[in-house]
């Protein structure tokens, strides 16, 4: 049986942990900063708004993945 981690070591893990994600959340920005003038020029506005559209369109599905995604991987 696991003994539970001391109440230091579970702070120092969920401060690193969440460092972890906002640096993961933060490091797209400057990407997009470059990158979507560069797409808006390419595409031209409507095209540029239709991506957006479609982006916004897989992000609200892939909120009711309900973990198959996941599931399947390991099953596979």
């Amino acid at each position: 049986m696991m003994t539970p981690p001391s109440s230091t070591l579970a702070q120092t893990l969920v401060t690193r942990n969440t460092l972890w994600n906002l640096f993961g959340s933060l490091l797209p920005i400057p990407f997009a900063l470059v990158c979507i003038p560069v797409l808006v020029g390419a595409l031209g506005l409507e095209r540029f708004g239709l991506l957006g559209i479609v982006w916004v369109v897989l992000g609200y599905f892939s909120l009711f993945d309900f973990g198959l995604s996941r599931g399947t991987t390991k099953f596979i």
